[in-house]
């Protein structure tokens, strides 16, 4: 069974886009349905914004450990001794602060562009980004393009990103 780490919203009008979770499972169809609390062993965590749904799930991990070690990374970005220096600072600048709250989907959206474009640990992964819905995955395409500064992306990332329909994803 392939390892992917995702990204996981509120469905509620109130928290959708404000609150998210990041996860790791090798079955994101069971595993979304044990944090709706449809089938048990959901994480503590998501019982209090029920129900859930996908924002992105990221496949492609080589071994558990390296899909651990991203999840792990992304949800601990500002402690991850993954993120280099430099990313750490970009982070850090008054215009990330800006963006939503620390749980918000487009601040973990540009947290995992840098995961995938500066992290040497994580970048040399083939990894492949599938999105819910299609508006996320336009965001993340154009917080790529800004961190390449230009219109094109880089041969390597232009194949990372797809729109899916989760509900007929099947790994």
């Amino acid at each position: 069974m392939p390892y992917c780490c995702y990204l996981l919203t509120p469905l509620d009008k109130k928290n959708c886009g404000k609150v998210t979770y990041v996860g790791f499972t090798n079955n994101p169809m069971r595993r979304i349905r044990q944090h709706n609390g449809e089938i048990k062993n959901g994480a503590k965590r998501t019982t209090r914004h029920r129900p859930w749904e996908f924002v992105l799930v990221v496949v492609g991990f080589p071994t558990k450990f390296s899909a651990l070690s991203f999840e792990w990374a992304w949800q601990h970005s500002q402690a991850s001794r993954m993120f280099s220096q430099t990313v750490k600072q970009q982070l850090k600048t008054t215009s990330y602060r800006k963006i939503g709250g620390k749980q918000s989907v487009k601040r973990k959206l540009i947290e995992l562009t840098y995961m995938l474009t500066a992290c040497p640990s994580f970048s040399k992964f083939s990894l492949i980004v599938n999105f819910q819905h299609q508006s996320n995955a336009n965001i993340f395409k154009d917080l790529l393009r800004q961190q390449f500064i230009c219109n094109s992306l880089p041969h390597y990332i232009s194949g990372i990103c797809s729109y899916i329909n989760m509900f007929t994803f099947q790994l």
